[in-house]
């Protein structure tokens, strides 16, 4: 029985906005409210997102009209899954500066989070009319036409995105993806290329590739890019998955089973989990 595969995966950018500060003495404790928004950002880009909360809501109380605070303490408390939360503190930064694109896109974010799309796609709008030319909105806004199935307006804005940033390496990876997504193999494999000309550690740009070579028959191909994505990121779960399917359809079962089991013993959503041990078991091999 010849296996399947997973489909692709979109690149979809949150933005934290930064200031430009010096950063604050080693062992020297935060007084002002730059201060501490700075160290906000640290710990936000650690992944320390209850100390970043923390240091922003310190910044907030020395200057409360400060909406960049504001729509940092909303993107950690969305990484968090604090939703209301997030949502008061973007509409705060917008209430504050009525022209801060960047809380317009991250408030889209939480909307697609939410299911509203209608509102979504709005405040794209919004941040779109404020601020034409910027490749980051256009880039958002098709990730959320790609989410919709609606590929003509998708590679519409990831064209746009180029065109005001030829070298925007995630703008060429999502348009290959809605080439793809749309049966396009071969476009989509030109501009997985430019992305990896322009950033080549760009793991599913290399993983996505591979799928297109895929769809085209040349396995070859596709688990030399699958080889590329895991040499660049070793955990990239979907990477060992897509080459023991490959492996397993061109009957290198050994293979097949050790990227198998090598997906078992680097995730834990229950979903990817099962369907290496359905893989598995189709091959006669007990995980």
């Amino acid at each position: 029985m010849k296996l399947t595969f997973g489909r692709a995966r979109l690149a979809f950018l949150v933005l934290l906005t930064t200031i430009a500060l010096a950063a604050c003495g080693s062992g020297n404790q935060p007084s002002s409210a730059e201060e501490f928004y700075k160290q906000g950002q640290d710990y936000y880009q650690q992944g320390q997102y209850a100390q970043a909360i923390e240091s922003f809501k310190q910044a907030i109380t020395l200057q409360s009209n400060y909406p960049e605070a504001y729509n940092a303490r909303g993107l950690a408390y969305m990484r968090q899954g604090n939703f209301a939360l997030a949502m008061n503190d973007f509409d705060k930064t917008v209430s504050l500066q009525a022209d801060f694109v960047d809380a317009y896109l991250n408030r889209a974010m939480l909307h697609i989070e939410q299911k509203d799309i209608q509102k979504a796609m709005s405040d794209y709008q919004l941040a779109i009319t404020l601020k034409p030319d910027y490749p980051l909105a256009y880039l958002n806004r098709g990730s959320l036409y790609f989410k919709l199935g609606k590929f003509p307006e998708a590679i519409a804005d990831f064209n746009k995105a180029i065109e005001l940033d030829p070298k925007y390496a995630n703008a060429y990876y999502n348009r290959g993806l809605s080439y793809d997504y749309w049966g396009q193999p071969d476009l989509a494999i030109t501009d997985y290329n430019q992305a990896i000309q322009l950033d080549p550690n760009f793991d599913l740009a290399y993983l996505n590739r591979g799928l297109a070579y895929a769809a085209k028959g040349d396995p070859a191909a596709a688990i030399a890019d699958w080889d590329k994505a895991i040499e660049i990121n070793p955990s990239l779960t979907a990477a060992y998955m897509d080459r023991g399917i490959a492996y397993a359809n061109t009957g290198q079962r050994d293979l097949a089973i050790a990227d198998f089991r090598k997906v078992l013993e680097i995730t834990k959503d229950e979903n990817i989990r099962s369907s290496a041990t359905q893989r598995l078991n189709d091959l006669g091999v007990t995980p």
